[in-house]
């Protein structure tokens, strides 16, 4: 019995590890399309275009238009697209060993 869930802790285990690893990627992934820099600076690509996405994805704006349930729900999705972008760029080292660490610990669902 208890060797079923020990087998059952590390399957679960095992595929929190594989979400962070998934996590620590994508973080990577993300950088090198958005947050590529020449020193300190972005590039002047990188920033047109995340200029260019803040815009279109509303994430200065508010998402609603009166009267108009499908049209807010349309830019939300679009600042949904914003803040997962952000999310990755902003992901601190820090903040992706805490998420380690809550895996360990069985806290991530």
């Amino acid at each position: 019995m208890a060797l079923g869930h020990l087998q059952r802790f590390r399957v679960v285990l095992v595929a929190l590890r594989e979400r962070l690893e998934v996590a620590a990627r994508g973080r990577a992934h993300y950088r090198d399309v958005f947050d590529r820099r020449v020193g300190e600076e972005r590039t002047a690509s990188c920033a047109v275009v995340l200029a260019d996405l803040a815009r279109f994805c509303h994430a200065a704006d508010t998402t609603h238009v009166v009267g108009d349930s499908h049209g807010s729900a349309q830019l939300e999705g679009r600042r949904q697209v914003w803040l997962r972008i952000q999310g990755f760029l902003c992901m601190t080292d820090e903040q992706l060993a805490r998420l380690n660490e809550q895996a360990l610990r069985g806290e991530i669902e």
